[in-house]
């Protein structure tokens, strides 16, 4: 049948098109929705205890499109051996701030200790350009395989967007 329809649109010329694409079109399954996730990382790790090399910032647009289904934001902080601070008298802490398009803060924390805060999910985020602002000071060190001690911040933003799928199955 598939071959009868060919050839009988095939030789209407431009005109038999449009049944054919029809005709193809109803063999193929009705489309499906596929999420999309897009991952964005701010990781940094402290190896020094020069206190020129203790702080750390950063600035990174995150573009959420019209068809982004939600916005998730994960934040650690690992500070190992978090008597230091009160050895050295030097304050440690890792903050951040999740920026919407007009400037509004919508998510932010601040640590001063090790910390694996709960996922944070926001739903039909608004479209636009959004802002992750980190900020962190912290040290690190090792000592020949003896001792180390390296304080961590990481923070990412998955933007999970939907799109529509069709089957390649006929």
């Amino acid at each position: 049948m598939m071959v009868a329809l060919f050839i009988a649109c095939s030789h209407a010329g431009c005109v038999g098109l449009l049944p054919m694409r029809e005709a193809i079109e109803e063999f193929r399954g009705p489309p499906g929705l596929d999420i999309i996730s897009k991952t964005t990382w701010v990781n940094h790790t402290f190896d020094s205890l020069d206190p020129l090399n203790s702080q750390f910032s950063a600035n990174v647009p995150i573009v959420i499109p019209e068809s982004a289904r939600a916005v998730r934001l994960n934040f650690i902080v690992e500070m190992d051996l978090e008597q230091f601070s009160e050895m050295t008298g030097d304050f440690r802490y890792a903050s951040y701030q999740f920026l919407d398009p007009g400037g509004a803060v919508k998510w932010e924390s601040n640590a001063t200790g090790s910390v694996q805060e709960p996922q944070l999910v926001l739903t039909s985020p608004d479209p636009g350009t959004w802002r992750l602002l980190v900020d962190a000071r912290g040290y690190g060190f090792e000592l020949s395989n003896l001792a180390t001690s390296k304080d961590k911040v990481s923070v990412w933003v998955v933007v999970e967007t939907s799109e529509l799928v069709y089957s390649d199955e006929t």
